[in-house]
Formats: C-alpha cells, sequence, structure tokens
C-alpha cells in the first residue's frame, strides 16, 4: 500500500474523524427540526441561510465520500464500509432537492424544503451508529443483535402460537362473561373490566398482562367469582398453565439464548 493511501486510511478509520463528521450532522439535523417547528414567515428569512450551510455540509460529506472512494476503492468500501453507498443516495437527493428549492418559487417550496431537508439529514444522522460501532461495548450489542435474529425470530413464532391457542380457549371459555355489569356486581378494581375475553384482540391484552405478572391474580379472583364456584379449579388451571408454559419456560429458554449468543460474541 502507498504511504499517502495508508495515512489517510488511518484518518478515516479514526473515530474522532467519525465523530466530529457525525457530531456536525446530528446538530444540524436538531437545527432544521427547531426551524421546521416555526411559522413560515421565520422559514423564509433564515432560508438562504440555512441552504448555504446545507449546501456546505453536504459538500463535506461529498468530499469524505469521494475520498473514502479513492482511498479505499469501490469494492472495500461495499465490503468494510457500506454506509458511503448509503451516504452517495442522500447526497444526490440532497443536492437536487436543494436545487430544486433555490430554483422554484420560495413561496411554494419553502416549507416542504425544510420537511424534506430534515428528513435527509436525519437518514443521515444513522452514520451515528456505525461510529457507535468501534466501540467495543456497543459492538458487542450490535453483533449480538444481528446474531441472535434468526433464533429468535422463532422463538417469537412459537410464543405468538400459544398467545394465538390461549386466546381462541379463553374466548371460547370467558367470552361474553365479562360485562360493565358483572364488573361492579363483583367489585374488581377499576378498569379491570377491559380485561375481558370478548374479542380476540381483548384476549392477547389480557395474556400479555398474565404474561409480565402484572397483579395477575387479581384478573384470576375475578373470573373465578365470576366464573362461579363449580368452575374454580378450571379458572386456575387456565390461567396457570399460560404463566407457566410462558413465564417459566419459554421466555427463560429466550433469555437464555440471548446470554448464551453474547457470550459467544465476547469470546470472539
Amino acid at each position: 500500500m502507498a504511504p499517502w493511501r495508508a495515512r489517510w486510511t488511518k484518518v478515516l478509520i479514526d473515530p474522532l474523524y467519525m465523530g466530529v463528521l457525525t457530531g456536525i450532522n446530528v446538530a444540524y439535523s436538531l437545527l432544521l427540526l427547531l426551524i421546521d417547528r416555526v411559522t413560515v414567515y421565520w422559514k423564509e428569512t433564515f432560508f438562504f441561510p440555512i441552504a448555504v450551510i446545507a449546501i456546505f455540509i453536504s459538500l463535506v460529506f461529498t468530499v469524505d465520500m469521494i475520498v473514502h472512494f479513492v482511498v479505499l476503492g469501490p469494492h472495500s468500501c461495499w465490503k468494510e464500509k457500506k454506509y458511503i453507498y448509503y451516504e452517495l443516495l442522500l447526497q444526490v437527493s440532497t443536492i437536487a432537492l436543494i436545487i430544486y428549492a433555490m430554483t422554484s418559487n420560495l413561496d411554494y417550496t419553502v416549507d416542504g424544503y425544510f420537511t424534506y431537508i430534515s428528513l435527509l439529514f436525519l437518514l443521515r444522522c444513522a452514520r451515528i451508529f456505525f461510529f457507535a460501532s468501534e466501540v467495543e461495548s456497543i459492538r458487542l450489542i450490535m453483533e449480538t443483535s444481528r446474531m441472535i435474529s434468526k433464533p429468535i425470530l422463532g422463538k417469537f413464532l412459537f410464543i405468538y402460537l400459544v398467545f394465538y391457542v390461549y386466546a381462541q380457549l379463553g374466548a371460547l371459555l370467558f367470552g361474553g362473561e365479562l360485562t360493565y355489569s358483572e364488573y361492579h356486581k363483583h367489585g374488581a378494581p377499576p378498569f379491570y373490566y377491559t380485561l375481558n375475553f370478548n374479542d380476540f384482540g381483548a384476549s392477547l391484552v389480557v395474556l400479555f398482562h398474565q404474561m409480565v405478572v402484572n397483579n395477575w391474580f387479581l384478573t384470576v379472583d375475578q373470573y373465578t367469582a365470576i366464573m362461579g364456584e363449580g368452575s374454580v379449579i378450571w379458572v386456575r388451571i387456565y390461567f396457570v398453565s399460560f404463566w407457566v408454559t410462558i413465564v417459566l419456560i419459554q421466555l427463560n429458554i429466550l433469555i437464555a439464548i440471548v446470554l448464551e449468543i453474547f457470550g459467544s460474541v465476547a469470546d470472539q
């Protein structure tokens, strides 16, 4: 590798260099969001200064992008710095928007200009994830999240199937039993009448309430009172079996998967 290329490569991978560029972009994005909330009069007043700053910052990122392509090469950028191609797309969009706004009727474009330019610069803030990946602890979390995606999706699917079966069973057993009048008759806590099995969506809410163990014994007591003395054992079997299946078994397996992958990533 040529000496000049080695020097520039060291600069491009320096976290301080990446942090400065990311900080400039984040600060400008916050400024755009602030201006986007003011009246059209103030937007027209600050339009040209903001447009000049936007052009300058876009030029800075354009130079950064060109240097990456020259020093590292397109192939290396694709393998190691994929965000450069993301930056290329944002640059083309930003420059096209600035040219359109400055050559069109200002009265009709200024409001939309600030909205779209804010969005473009916010999208560029995604670079902060690449900057954060240079920090070892954050890179460990990001790599764990990437590796965990496939096994955790399968586990989420199984948990949803359990929710689906219990929601349908709950609607069959308790559907229509908990009404506003029944709720007041048995003196349940406030708003607990919303935890009913009268439709599929409400059934899922009740089961999620059970999964996070949020005063779930009050819900069980409410249904045992409504269903009567003869159904107490079946009501408790329904709720306790769901709690054992989801909380004691499935969620613990899920946590074990996360910890195992996190440990393997940390070792690597």
